[in-house]
């Protein structure tokens, strides 16, 4: 809330969408118990398909959310920060207050901590410009928002269409490509919808598969040259050179079983880290991660190569010892790094000592 500064956040475990990006504004409006005239947005391929020079062209989706619920809409300009730094500020205030050294279990739990620290702090500490306790100062401006009714928010009606042998699909006259593999024999089928002039293609439980920009003729065949690879072997591959670069192998890959299992669309992202970081790592310090990763069901190798810069710290020499370690950049803040000064023993006998005498 711009006069107030009282917040609200949500976390997903996907890339917003128009259909759950307007979910995210019932749940915020219903925090907030109530519906603001007026909302700034960053500009955003979920809300606006084109800024058209302040003619905004609004998703049709979110067109019709806005008129339903009648509030206005102000779009920043792109590459403005003066008109969009209050919210950048609130994002780097989460980031670096409430999701700073937290450990990740669960989106639902990360969703009830995240409700349950801005009724503790976000909300409840006086704001740092304006000296009010955001809480205090919403109860004022209950009276001047909209009332809010829960709407019911209809979900876009997906179509299934049949996959080729060729791993293609036919849509509107058209034949979209699929990642090799997709085609799993007669009967195969896609779950497709889409999103202004995007073409989005998941597999029937919902998992997106790929995304095309829609062909605006007929009779055309668009491919991603990506999805004619198969990926699997050469992946085998880098696992495999990955064990064979450590003395314990064996863990390695069960390493990286745990990875694919937790992040198999990103696999070939975390190999690369992993063979990165082994590359320019001691082996007894990457002995020394894999076995905390393993025991503690560390299933990263962002976080593995976090683990191994703070092993090599801890082995200088004049090492500070610290607890601090920023999982997001890999970093101490910096008045961890502050020693504080210590008293001689030699002090406190010359100060004594007239006293007993």
């Amino acid at each position: 809330m711009s006069r107030s500064r009282f917040k609200y956040v949500c976390f997903g475990s996907s890339p917003f969408t128009s259909h759950s990006a307007i979910e995210a504004h019932e749940r915020a409006f219903s925090y907030i118990k109530g519906i603001p005239d007026e909302v700034v947005y960053d500009q955003d391929k979920v809300f606006i398909s084109n800024e058209n020079s302040g003619d905004l062209v609004l998703t049709s989706q979110f067109k019709t959310y806005v008129r339903d619920r009648g509030f206005k809409i102000r779009m920043c300009r792109k590459a403005d920060p003066e008109s969009k730094g209050k919210i950048e500020n609130v994002v780097k205030y989460i980031k670096q207050n409430f999701l700073y050294n937290r450990t990740f279990y669960d989106m639902e739990t990360l969703n009830q901590d995240g409700l349950r620290w801005l009724e503790r702090t976000a909300n409840k500490l006086d704001h740092a410009l304006t000296k009010k306790a955001p809480h205090q100062e919403w109860l004022i401006e209950q009276a001047f928002l909209q009332p809010f009714e829960p709407l019911t928010i209809p979900l876009p009606t997906p179509s299934f269409y049949a996959v080729r042998k060729d791993n293609t699909i036919s849509w509107k006259s058209n034949l979209y490509s699929l990642p090799l593999g997709t085609y799993a024999g007669r009967g195969t089928q896609v779950c497709v919808h889409r999103e202004e002039s995007c073409l989005i293609i998941c597999h029937v439980n919902k998992t997106e598969l790929c995304r095309h920009m829609i062909a605006t003729g007929r009779g055309m065949k668009i491919v991603n040259t990506d999805h004619k690879r198969d990926k699997s072997a050469a992946l085998e591959e880098m696992a495999m050179e990955l064990s064979r670069l450590t003395e314990s192998g064996e863990v390695m890959l069960r390493f990286i079983a745990a990875i694919r299992i937790d992040k198999p669309r990103y696999l070939r992202d975390q190999l690369l880290i992993l063979h990165r970081v082994l590359n320019n790592t001691q082996e007894h310090l990457i002995e020394k991660a894999l076995s905390f990763c393993i025991q503690q069901g560390i299933n990263s190798a962002n976080d593995f190569e976090t683990l191994v810069t703070k092993f090599k710290q801890e082995s200088k020499p004049d090492a500070i010892a610290l607890s601090g370690l920023n999982p997001l950049n890999g970093t101490y803040p910096i008045l961890a790094l502050f020693q504080p000064q210590l008293s001689r023993i030699e002090d406190y006998h010359q100060i004594l000592t007239p006293l007993n005498n």
